[in-house]
Formats: C-alpha cells, sequence, structure tokens
C-alpha cells in the first residue's frame, strides 16, 4: 500500500486491536471461489512446496453476473487481466521455480504455464490491454466481444488429508481459430511434494498443442521426457508421463514484463497432429544436494490409465478414467487409499 495513489488505503486496513499471529494455524489449502484461484501447499515452514492455480473469469464470477451498465472499464481494472486460465506456478524450497511474468505490457496466453492450441492463445490474445466482456466494439473493432458466454471455471475443489484436487475447465476462452472443444486441467497434488497434471484436450480438427512452463534461470533435459528446473538450492523435476512420444524445445523467451523481461521455456507437443490428446506430467519439487526421482509405472487397458508413482516413502496406485459421466466428476482412484479424511468440497456446474 506504499504508492502514492492508494497508500491511504491503509489507514481503512489498519487495526491496532488485531494481534499478530502465527499462520501455522491454518489450512494448508484455500479456495477462493468467486476469482477461482486455488493455493494448496506442504506446511508453513520456511522450506515448504507452494502451489497457485488459477481458472476463473476476469475479475472474478460476480463480476461477470453484472449488467454492462454498471461496468466502467476504467474503475473495474478488467483490462488490467492476463490471459493466464488454467496456468499454475510452482514455489519450494525458498525459490520460484514455475513462474509467472508479473505484469506485462502486451498480454500474451504463451507467457504462461498453460497450452497453446494451433499457435494460438486465449480470445484477443496479443493485445496491450486485455479485453473482456463488451469492450471489443467502438474503437477497438477488430477485437471480439468477450462476453458472458466465455467463462472458464474451477468445476470441483477438494482437500484431504491425502491429497488436494482441483479441476478447471478453460475450454470456452480460446480464439475461434484454436478449433478447441475442450481443456480441462486437473491438479492432484499428492502431498507432501508430488504435483500430477493432468490435462485432456480435444479440437474440432486435427491440431498442435503445446505444454508450456517457465523458469527465471535454468532448465535442462535431464534424460527422454525428464527435465529439471533450478534455482539455486532448489529443483523441480518434471516429468512427462504421456504422451510417451513428444517434441521437446527449451529456448529464451522475451517478455514485454515490468518485473522479468526473459524467461526460459520448456515445450512440449505431440509428434502429430491430433484432434484429441491428453498430457499427464508430474512435477516434483526437493533441495538439489537430496532430491530424487520419483519412479513411475503405467499400465493401460481399452478404459483406464493405472499409474504407480513412488516417492521416499510414500507409494501413490492410481486409475485414471477419462470415461466420466459429468466433467466436475474426479478423473482419479487412489486403489491403495486406506486412511483418508475430507478437508475441504467444492463442485459447480
Amino acid at each position: 500500500m506504499d504508492h502514492a495513489v492508494s497508500s491511504w488505503l491503509s489507514l481503512n486496513w489498519y487495526n491496532p486491536e488485531i494481534k499478530p499471529k502465527s499462520p501455522t494455524e491454518l489450512p494448508t489449502f484455500h479456495h477462493f471461489n468467486d476469482i477461482d484461484i486455488v493455493i494448496m501447499r506442504s506446511d508453513w515452514s520456511n522450506d515448504e512446496s507452494v502451489f497457485f492455480f488459477k481458472c476463473s473469469p476476469p475479475m472474478g464470477h460476480h463480476f461477470n453476473t453484472l449488467p454492462d451498465s454498471l461496468i466502467n472499464m476504467s474503475t473495474s481494472g478488467n483490462g488490467h487481466a492476463h490471459y493466464d486460465v488454467n496456468s499454475f506456478m510452482l514455489h519450494a524450497e525458498g525459490e520460484w521455480l514455475a513462474i509467472d511474468p508479473g505484469y506485462t505490457n502486451k498480454k500474451l496466453t504463451r507467457n504462461h504455464n498453460t497450452i497453446i492450441v494451433n499457435g494460438k492463445g486465449m480470445i484477443n490474445d496479443g493485445e496491450p490491454w486485455a479485453e473482456f466482456r463488451s469492450y471489443g466494439a467502438g474503437d477497438k473493432p477488430h477485437l471480439k466481444s468477450y462476453g458472458k458466454e466465455h467463462i472458464s471455471k474451477i468445476l470441483r475443489a477438494e482437500s484431504t488429508t491425502l491429497y488436494d484436487y482441483v479441476i478447471g475447465d478453460a475450454t470456452q476462452v480460446y480464439q475461434d481459430d484454436a478449433h478447441l472443444t475442450r481443456y480441462l486441467r486437473h491438479i492432484l497434488y499428492l502431498k507432501p511434494d508430488c504435483y500430477l497434471v493432468i490435462d485432456e484436450l480435444e479440437a474440432d480438427t486435427s491440431s498442435t498443442f503445446e505444454w508450456l512452463i517457465h523458469a527465471e534461470d535454468s532448465i535442462y533435459k535431464y534424460e527422454k521426457n525428464k527435465f529439471i528446473i533450478e534455482k539455486n538450492k532448489a529443483v523441480l523435476q518434471i516429468q512427462s508421463i504421456a504422451p510417451v512420444d513428444l517434441n521437446d524445445k527449451i529456448f529464451a523467451e522475451s517478455v514485454d514484463g515490468r518485473e522479468i523481461t526473459e524467461m526460459i521455456t520448456l515445450s512440449l507437443s505431440p509428434q502429430k497432429a491430433l484432434r484429441k490428446t491428453r498430457f499427464i506430467t508430474l512435477l516434483h519439487s526437493g533441495p538439489a544436494d537430496s532430491i530424487r526421482w520419483p519412479e513411475v509405472t503405467v499400465d493401460t487397458d481399452s478404459n483406464a490409465f493405472f499409474c504407480r508413482i513412488q516417492s521416499g516413502e510414500n507409494d501413490w496406485h492410481l486409475r485414471l478414467n477419462f470415461e466420466r459421466t459429468k466433467l466436475q466428476d474426479r478423473i482419479f482412484t487412489i486403489l491403495n487409499d486406506t486412511n483418508n479424511s475430507q478437508l475441504y468440497h467444492f463442485t459447480r456446474d
């Protein structure tokens, strides 16, 4: 609140009767269900892993229920939103490992840890002033109106003693020439240090799908389908479980940002154009001097995908079901789940 324009707000927020309190008593999972941001963390120590996930309409769901007559672009801050739906960030061992560029002057989908389809991002991608709701007319006729029908949302969020889980639906917010008909991203946090990212992608024509993750300093290839992000004494291991046959690229990418002007990017994509694909990617963080790759084994049949993940003392036996009745249904079953308690549960149609 030290900005000249907003410093007066400190007077509103300051309450001397509220005493400082350690956050250690707070939950390690929180879902902000209007702006649809989920934060999940291992604990409240100085070395915890923290995962941030966003899948929401700009300014939140309530904002998008308001009539256009009540929305003034100059006061709503709507234009400052970014095209970052279904994106994530990861902080561990005191370092930002999977990063977001912060505020950028030119708003690009590919600057975030999400998906590019047929080289295309979200509606009005690349504009310096993000255009949402009915602002695609008037003095910017080349822009498409980003209306109430273009809603991204979290379909499910839950926290248990063994895992945290969230589903984001970004299907409606991509450009028409992306030809996207489904983009569901599932984040399954297998406590305390493994994050399984599952992307369900479909298009109405044979398409290219590009999975992106960004780092500030370095990304390098460890071996086939395994990559490492390093930052000082922290490491993020990235293991692509599916597809097996991938094109991978690592490159420096310039960013029109205020805090960051260059990022290192890892791009993963199937080797041929497809109408339907799935990315299943395991992220595992820890200290550089002691981290070990989780052991992953898979088995498939005509209806399901079986995956075993062994990390330290943890041994997860998962069944992934891609033929669910409802989009908000849980995509996984933990086959060896013997002792689990639910802490939070939310679903949205």
